[in-house]
């Protein structure tokens, strides 16, 4: 994913994780938001 579309969605803590370990893959959807984002997210982990 590209590091602008990262951004976007999630607080700088999150990009710290994804860009010190980019073992996860995350798949995001323009329509997530809040909770549904955060699970998503989570399930990378």
């Amino acid at each position: 994913m590209e590091n602008e579309t990262l951004l976007a969605y999630f607080p700088d803590e999150f990009i710290d994780a994804y860009l010190t370990n980019k073992r996860h893959e995350i798949t995001l959807s323009k329509d997530f938001k809040g909770q549904a984002l955060y699970d998503a997210y989570m399930k990378c982990y």
